[in-house]
């Protein structure tokens, strides 16, 4: 009897332990077909997880990140002093100012060039503490993309300037002629007519 239960025990735990392998396997599948950077910090701000598309976007490996402090390799130096004052109250809570939102910021590869990113934030308990799930998506090109817009923005609200003052001078010209032309003509009729056309320039 008690040989039986141990089984039936011995074959859940099993069933339990199959279970558990199949749904990290899907987890480590999802994450490394991803194009975003998936990372996940501890309540230490160590790296505990690190896609291949976090490889890709920082330049660093997955072995030479794993139990690093995070914002160390990815923060540029001035988000370190926030970063210091945020943690604490993020540790107690798994609340913060950038968790549940999408933010945009600059980022740093392992070559030291700074690069633009959007975070999107998660907090998740693990063993009772407050862990960081942070996907991150470089957009230096969406950026580059919102650059040129502006640009070209500009560019045409300045033509179009152009063309407003141009276009305003020259229908000053053309009622000033019709001016200098009503005042030597005689005839009453004429007169008028051109008085409407001066009118209807301006």
């Amino acid at each position: 009897n008690r040989e039986n239960e141990i089984r039936e025990r011995t074959a859940d735990l099993s069933r339990v332990c199959e279970e558990l392998k199949e749904e990290q396997d899907k987890f480590r599948t999802i994450t490394s077909a991803a194009l975003d950077a998936v990372i996940m910090m501890d309540h230490n701000g160590c790296i505990v997880f690190w896609n291949r598309a976090a490889e890709k976007i920082f330049g660093h490996t997955s072995e030479a990140v794993m139990g690093k402090e995070l914002h160390l390799f990815l923060a540029p130096e001035r988000y370190r002093v926030p970063y210091a004052k945020g943690l604490p109250g993020f540790v107690k809570t798994g609340t913060g100012d950038a968790v549940g939102k999408a933010v945009e910021l600059t980022a740093l590869r392992k070559d030291g060039t700074e690069f633009p990113i959007e975070l999107s934030l998660s907090s998740v308990k693990v063993k009772n503490n407050w862990n960081a799930v942070g996907i991150v998506r470089d957009i230096t090109e969406r950026k580059q993309t919102e650059e040129n817009v502006k640009s070209a923005l500009e560019e045409k609200t300045v033509l179009l300037q152009e063309i407003h003052h141009r276009v305003k001078n020259n229908m000053q010209v053309i009622s000033s002629l019709i001016s200098l032309q009503a005042s030597k003509i005689r005839n009453e009729k004429a007169r008028v007519a051109l008085k409407d056309c001066q009118e209807q320039i301006q």
